[in-house]
């Protein structure tokens, strides 16, 4: 009888831990303006103190959110880009990679739309690594290319998808100096065990452990 409560247990506090969509897209609407992302998308908030969904996603200091009217004086659209694929924020860094962390895994590709300045680094990258921050074993990165004019605003955005094998756990878009912005990135995670997976893995262990009782 203990071993089945401990068991049912089990299955509670599992079917109580979040539960992550198996692909979903990161689009920065509603995260604060200059302000780090942080755990906007990881069940806590940005720098600011504002949330998002939940999606297992939490983000180095240097990725901030960068909407036109950032600096909430009524400024118009294109103040910092346009055309973009939401219009709410984006993603941006000045000076450092912004390296995106996933905990329980990245699976086949990540999708994104990008903005970069024609005066970009050449080493402008996207990389997929196999540990958390940018650790592990690199499993593929991508040279982005200069996709709009060298003004204030980003106002060309172009899709882009990096396909890779193995499993990541975190993304760096590494080195952009305040020359690119990124938005609507679609991630294919590890999915989560659903609930009516862990009620069989229940049922089943229960059943054997009243098989062994029997034969006891």
């Amino acid at each position: 009888m203990k071993s089945v409560s401990l068991i049912l247990a089990a299955i509670g506090i599992l079917s109580a831990s979040p539960a992550y969509s198996a692909t979903f897209t990161l689009d920065f609407e509603g995260a604060t303006s200059f302000s780090s992302i942080h755990d906007f998308y990881n069940g806590g908030t940005d720098a600011s103190g504002a949330s998002g969904t939940n999606h297992g996603v939490s983000f180095s200091a240097p990725g901030l959110a960068l909407s036109n009217d950032g600096l909430g004086n009524g400024t118009p659209d294109g103040r910092y880009y346009s055309n973009a694929p939401t219009n709410g924020a984006v993603l941006f860094a000045f000076d450092a990679p912004t390296v995106a962390n996933v905990a329980v895994g990245i699976l086949g590709s990540v999708d994104f739309y990008y903005s970069a300045k024609s005066n970009l680094p050449s080493t402008t990258t996207v990389s997929i690594f196999s540990g958390l921050d940018g650790s592990g074993t690199l499993l593929k990165t991508m040279t982005l290319a200069a996709n709009a004019d060298a003004d204030e605003v980003f106002d060309t955005w172009s899709k882009a998808s990096l396909a890779f094998s193995g499993t990541g756990h975190s993304i760096s878009f590494g080195n952009n100096g305040g020359f690119v912005a990124y938005d609507n990135i679609t991630i294919s995670a590890v999915p989560e065990p659903s609930g009516a997976l862990l009620l069989a893995l229940g049922v089943g262990v229960l059943g054997l452990s009243a098989r062994r009782q029997k034969q006891a």
